[in-house]
């Protein structure tokens, strides 16, 4: 019986599994052994079993524990492996580093007081996001993101500057949060809502407009890649996010008159006609996009592309009315036509539909 012992790579893994597997075949090649041995000293080497197998045969494996529990060190690999795993690493992990960089950012602007309901609020925002599904959705649509964004693009400045805003937006809440503390201390009164939603009034102007930066962003990018469904999709939202500013502006406002004598706050008639402002903003920005959005798709649908439902193909298209908004589409058996409303999906060559 022949002893040896075989090294693997300081950086393990596929490295570390290429390296034993070279070395056995050089010891096969010497020695010209048939089946071996394997003394293992924990759950690391065990991992190598396949590797040993695709060489010769393991004839027995010896598990030899030194100086450490078994069941320790194999709970030790298992939770090193667990926090490899993005998902579980981003609650270890990521939410006390959140919560540090929060307390940092609010003590550097002098108000620490505020810095524990930031953090407990942050924190509970994101464990709703997790026990929702909200996260999975964000991750995805963050990979999607990087696909779609290039340096090189005109939308590039566009996320610079979205980016700049949201940091102003900070400062002008902290700003807005802190006269209105001041105003409640001359005033003789304690409140710690007010100033929280001071801050969100203070920063919603800029906020908005840090979104329909980024939108247009997403459109510019959309529109180079001729996904016209996206561009259809960011375009509503910018218009939504106009309408939902006008309506919040005029909330908060509301709510701190009502609840202090710090502003004098909207009428009735104030918020009736903010209501019905955005609600025209939507009507008339979601009809204008109806029509670009039509003359965009029908000039992106070509003759003969492949027709989807349900990831099978049911025919090609034969033509497309632009005026009327449909598409004629051939299939096996007749001629049918569709609205271009029930295209789900538009890419290169095919088109999916509901």
């Amino acid at each position: 019986m022949e002893i040896a012992i075989i090294t693997g790579h300081p950086s393990r893994g596929i490295k570390a599994d290429r390296e034993v597997a070279r070395q056995l075949e050089e010891l096969k090649e010497k020695f010209g052994f048939e089946e071996v041995v394997l003394v293992s000293d924990g759950a690391d080497d065990e991992q190598l079993i396949p590797v040993i197998q695709g060489i010769t045969r393991i004839a027995n494996i010896q598990r030899v524990v030194i100086k450490q529990s078994q069941a320790i060190e194999s709970s030790f690999y298992l939770l090193k492996e667990v926090l490899k795993d993005p998902h579980f690493a981003r609650i270890i992990f990521g939410l006390p580093g959140i919560a540090l960089v929060i307390y940092a950012i609010v003590y550097l602007l002098g108000i620490e007081r505020l810095s524990f309901n930031v953090i407990i609020g942050l924190i509970g925002a994101y464990l709703i996001m997790k026990g929702f599904g909200i996260e999975d959705s964000i991750m995805k649509w963050l990979s999607s993101f990087k696909k779609t964004t290039s340096i090189e693009r005109a939308s590039f400045p566009l996320y610079i500057s979205s980016l700049l805003v949201i940091l102003l937006a900070i400062w002008s809440g902290m700003d807005a949060s802190n006269y209105f503390s001041r105003q409640l201390a001359v005033l003789g009164e304690s409140n710690t809502v007010i100033p929280a939603i001071a801050f969100i009034s203070g920063a919603l102007g800029l906020l908005t407009l840090a979104i329909l930066l980024f939108f247009a962003g997403r459109i510019v990018d959309m529109y180079h890649r001729g996904e016209v469904l996206q561009i259809r999709r960011y375009a509503r939202s910018l218009v939504t996010t106009i309408a939902a500013y006008l309506i919040l502006e005029v909330a908060i406002k509301f709510f701190i008159a009502w609840t202090s004598r710090l502003i004098s706050g909207p009428t009735f008639l104030d918020i009736l006609i903010m209501v019905i402002l955005a609600v025209l903003i939507t009507f008339l920005g979601f009809s204008l996009i109806a029509g670009i959005y039509k003359k965009l798709i029908v000039r992106h649908i070509k003759k003969g592309m492949i027709v989807k439902r349900d990831g099978k193909e049911i025919g090609k298209v034969a033509g497309v009315d632009g005026k009327k908004g449909i598409i004629h589409i051939t299939t096996e058996e007749k001629r049918i036509s569709i609205p271009i409303t029930k295209i789900e999906f538009l890419g290169q060559g095919e088109i999916e539909i509901l």
